[in-house]
């Protein structure tokens, strides 16, 4: 996303159709993805790469995350890629009728902005963190489930 130019984003609102979101770094567009409802998460990323360009990102969900699964993940990469995959994340793209985010990028100049600010969190989180690893050392990240669960449901 930083060859983008863009540092993050925030999606609000909920489309009346399924779309997906083009980051480029020239545009933003929204782009419908009706075509792509119904695929799987890795059909979605070669179709979406097949028409914009193999050099993209797709970040996506597939058929559980349309039906709103609470188990539901977010893939990024096709088939040798990553999920996001704690507590349904899949679903709340659903839940904004967003199929996919879509990155394609060539600016050389990423420096941070705010590099200052960003050493200043990242310290703080490092200590609030400091000591907690022996958990997913010994469980992997399976051994934050119940936690993790915990804070949506009661919430």
């Amino acid at each position: 996303m930083k060859r983008t130019g863009y540092d993050g984003i925030v999606i609000t609102g909920i489309s009346e159709e399924p779309v997906y979101l083009l980051l480029t770094a020239n545009r933003v567009e929204i782009k419908n993805a009706r075509n792509l409802w119904g695929k799987n998460s890795y059909e979605t990323d070669q179709l979406i790469k097949k028409e914009i360009s193999r050099n993209t990102v797709v970040t996506c969900i597939g058929k559980s995350g349309e039906k709103l699964s609470r188990i539901s993940s977010i893939m990024s990469n096709g088939e040798h890629g990553r999920a996001a995959a704690r507590c349904g994340l899949g679903a709340v793209m659903e839940s904004k009728r967003l199929k996919a985010i879509v990155v394609s990028g060539a600016k050389k100049d990423r420096r941070v902005h705010h590099n200052v600010k960003l050493k200043e969190s990242i310290n703080k989180i490092l200590l609030s963190v400091k000591g907690k690893g022996k958990m997913l050392r010994e469980y992997g990240t399976a051994g934050q489930f119940l936690s993790a669960e915990e804070i949506v449901i009661y919430q």
